[in-house]
């Protein structure tokens, strides 16, 4: 994992394995499944992590891709021990960290590293989901795949149309008429 993100003395390095692990994930790997409770938070080393949940009448609504250099997490069910409303699934062959937690001890918690990690991580966590929510009440749905094609091409490259689509709140027969307009 990316010590430049946690900043951590040599003396911590002991503390720091305790919570952390590596875990590969083969592509439709849950590592968060809906109705459990989140008890981690989790870096993207290689690949990219999907966040989504299940609607009532049977669709699926992805919320989040989570790529490279990238955290992610069920933040409201980690601090209210809910169970989780969605689940986080590989969307491609991954190689994940996991800062689990649960086994943070009151000692741990003062920290220094511990802190300025849970704060980093909370803060990237935070302006994702703003950048989301802001791109579903702001923008057209034309207007969100340019920001998309602007600011984050990497995603319309390694994410399916059906999934892209359900992301950027359009079905996929919108998402097909927006792409044709552009290549016009």
């Amino acid at each position: 994992m990316n010590r430049q993100l946690t900043d951590f003395s040599e003396a911590d390095h002991a503390l720091y394995n305790a919570v952390v692990s590596a875990r590969h994930l083969k592509k439709g790997d849950i590592i968060l499944e809906e109705g459990t409770v989140c008890r981690a938070v989790y870096f993207v080393e290689q690949g990219y992590l999907r966040s989504f949940y299940h609607r009532e009448d049977g669709d699926i609504v992805n919320l989040n891709f989570t790529f490279e250099g990238e955290f992610t997490s069920d933040v409201k069910s980690a601090m209210t021990r809910e169970p989780s409303t969605m689940s986080i699934e590989a969307g491609e062959d991954a190689l994940v960290w996991t800062f689990d937690l649960g086994k943070l001890t009151p000692d741990m918690k003062s920290l220094p590293w511990v802190s300025q990690f849970i704060r980093r991580t909370a803060m990237q966590m935070l302006l994702a989901s703003e950048v989301r929510g802001n791109l579903l009440k702001i923008y057209t749905p034309a207007e969100r795949y340019r920001y998309l094609e602007e600011n984050m091409p990497h995603i319309l490259q390694r994410v399916s149309l059906s999934h892209l689509a359900s992301f950027l709140g359009v079905s996929r027969e919108t998402l097909s008429r927006i792409r044709a307009k552009k290549r016009l």
